[in-house]
């Protein structure tokens, strides 16, 4: 009995090497057979296993690479990491995949190597609808600059021509008498003047505008594109017409007649210029627009389409007229001038609708719109040397002064990125002002009342001053012509 309990003195005396032994062959036996279990290879995160969070195999351990068992192994082992298998972010010593944290091995990190705790991903931008772009607003992703298109279009336009008034008062009354006169016919004078070379000029013509021509106006215009993630688009357009000018001039006989009013009456008064007269008219026009086109009512893809618009316009249309009268007086010439010049300033909302019949290589469409507009008038009367006096006189209006555009074209495709555009395009302004309606020509005398040529010859009535002021003469008139070129994109 003393031997047995000797020999269990000696077993209870080498327990603690013993049991250091045999927890690593249960160490190592484990480690070996790492991967045979059910879950073979696989680290369940979070203590679940429900298809929520995402499973993970590594590779299994080598017993070999311990460093207790072969010293010229790295301590602590370098366990290969698996190829994420989505977005991945570095976050120190773990890898986010799906926003499961994963570590890099199965061994105890050192006492000195610390993890970071996983940072919160930033929130991806909103889109609407499209792929991404390089535009944003508020976090939103808003145009699609593969798709812009611009557009570049040779004019040829025309204007109405002005009315074929007189220059200066429309009517007069023959000397003496009380009965009008159409001054743009040749009358006579009753009292005949002399020219600079003698000759007797006894009857007089008044000069009108019907030699002006406005038509065949060249112009260019370019629009610019850009669709939205919504699907609709704005658009920015801009036009310029060269400046349409038509000079001539009128030699005498018969001396050139400039009829006027007297106190603002008809009279016989009837200044006339015995060398001749330059005449003068020039037109020009150009316009913005702004415009918002929404999605089509309809499907895409060929077929017809009809898209609403709305926007903001602008259009400038400015006239010019003038003359300069020369006359001989004594020994040398002198000369009058009469300048009238008209800004119509029209800006206002727009409103109108696209319709367009699409086709793989021909698109065919109209755009009638119409801009509501307030034309802010500016008009001007110069008269330098007229009877001894010279004015210089203006003035402002508003008027309401609608404007209704309609356009046809037809989009030939050239490639997958041109096409030939031709087209017809009509401006109609409603309510304008022109030169040729705008003037008053009108003296002043001192009875204030009728005045006749008699009584200011024989120095009854005398003249004291000029009244050559614009007026408010509201005129419809038209610019129209064809259009002709490319448009680019979308690139």
């Amino acid at each position: 009995m003393s031997r047995v309990v000797l020999l269990e003195e000696r077993t209870m005396t080498r327990c603690p090497l013993h049991c250091i032994l045999i927890a690593g062959a249960i160490f190592c036996a484990a480690t070996a057979t790492y991967g045979q279990s059910a879950d073979e290879g696989v680290i369940h995160l979070g203590g679940s296993t429900s298809e929520e969070v995402e499973q993970v195999t590594w590779k299994p351990y080598n017993l070999g690479d311990s460093a207790l068992i072969n010293p010229a192994s790295p301590w602590p082992p370098v366990m290969p990491i698996p190829q994420p298998l989505g977005e991945t972010w570095s976050i120190g010593t773990h890898q986010l995949r799906g926003g499961h944290a994963e570590q890099n091995s199965g061994y105890c990190p050192p006492i000195q190597q610390t993890s970071t705790m996983p940072t919160m991903a930033m929130p991806k931008e909103k889109k609407l609808f499209v792929p991404p772009s390089d535009f944003h607003f508020l976090g939103y992703r808003l145009f699609k600059p593969a798709e812009v298109w611009g557009r570049i279009e040779y004019l040829h336009w025309g204007w109405t021509d002005p009315p074929n008034n007189a220059y200066g008062a429309q009517f007069f009354y023959a000397q003496g008498t009380s009965v009008p006169t159409d001054p743009t016919t040749t009358f006579n004078l009753g009292n005949s003047v002399i020219k600079s070379d003698g000759t007797a000029l006894t009857n007089g013509l008044a000069n009108d505008l019907g030699l002006v021509s406005l038509s065949g106006t060249n112009g260019i215009r370019g629009t610019f594109g850009v669709p939205l993630n919504t699907g609709a688009a704005f658009e920015f357009s801009g036009f310029v017409l060269e400046q349409r000018g038509f000079e001539y001039a009128r030699a005498t006989p018969p001396a050139v007649a400039l009829p006027v009013t007297a106190n603002l009456f008809p009279t016989d008064i009837l200044p006339v210029f015995t060398e001749g007269a330059v005449y003068s008219y020039a037109a020009d026009a150009w316009g913005l627009d702004f415009d918002f086109v929404i999605d089509p009512l309809s499907p895409p893809g060929d077929g017809f389409h009809i898209q609403p618009t709305f926007g903001f316009a602008y259009r400038a249309v400015q006239e010019q007229q003038g003359a300069e009268y020369i006359n001989f007086n004594g020994t040398n010439g002198t000369v009058t001038g009469i300048t009238t010049d008209v800004h119509n300033n029209i800006w206002g909302p727009t409103v109108g609708a696209r319709f367009e019949l699409i086709h793989k290589w021909l698109t065919l469409g109209t755009e009638p719109s119409v801009l509501l507009g307030v034309n802010n008038v500016k008009s001007r009367v110069i008269a330098t040397n007229f009877l001894g006096f010279s004015s210089n006189r203006s003035r402002n209006d508003f008027l309401f002064s609608p404007v209704f555009e309609f356009d046809v074209y037809a989009r030939i495709k050239i490639n997958p990125k041109a096409r030939l555009i031709i087209g017809y395009d009509l401006m109609r302004f409603s309510h304008v002002v022109r030169p040729a309606d705008n003037t008053t020509y009108d003296i002043t005398t001192a009875n204030g009342g009728r005045a006749f040529i008699s009584n200011i010859n024989n120095g009854s009535d005398s003249v004291t001053g000029i009244n050559f002021a614009p007026g408010k003469s509201v005129k419809v008139m038209s610019l129209d012509g064809i259009s002709v070129g490319l448009e680019f994109g979308p690139w």
